[in-house]
């Protein structure tokens, strides 16, 4: 018995039936090939479904995109906020140095006023008559009153100058 040529009834038959299953799907793809409306339709669903694989890897990159874009602005946003506030920070701190210069310039005339005032007081006591000086020396209070109005009258000086 040889496997080319079977013999025997049986192999006969299983040799036919295998040769007419062959046969059968040589003219199914014969009868695909020769239907070209039903390749055309089936060539445009796949390419159809390309597209869409493709449109929708392109949205996603899009999308991915976008949200780069958004997490850098924020970020962006974020850095620009933290500089800001140093900045602020600095400024404030210069200008409360300047602040604490000006009120020490400020104490430091006040004080220089407050000692001329004080000399000028006593040259104008001392070029008083005596009966006068007399009554300044028993209420200082006056004199203190006076003093206070020639500082605020020289600061006001001082003042309107700078």
């Amino acid at each position: 018995m040889s496997k080319d040529n079977p013999q025997n009834p049986a192999e006969l038959r299983a040799d036919i039936e295998r040769t007419r299953g062959d046969l059968g799907d040589t003219v199914e793809a014969l009868v695909h090939k020769a239907d070209v409306p039903a390749r055309v339709k089936e060539a445009a669903h796949e390419k159809v479904d390309q597209v869409k694989d493709s449109a929708q890897q392109g949205a996603d990159r899009v999308k991915d995109t976008v949200q780069q874009g958004a997490d850098r602005v924020k970020e962006t946003a974020q850095q620009s906020a933290v500089q800001v506030k140093e900045q602020a920070a600095t400024v404030a701190e210069r200008v409360n140095t300047a602040a604490a210069v000006a009120a020490e310039k400020a104490q430091e005339a006040a004080s220089k006023v407050t000692v001329q005032a004080s000399q000028v007081t006593d040259r104008a006591v001392q070029a008083l008559p005596q009966p006068v000086a007399e009554q300044v020396r028993r209420h200082p209070a006056a004199l203190a009153l006076g003093a206070a109005a020639a500082v605020l009258v020289l600061w006001r000086l001082v003042r309107g100058r700078s």
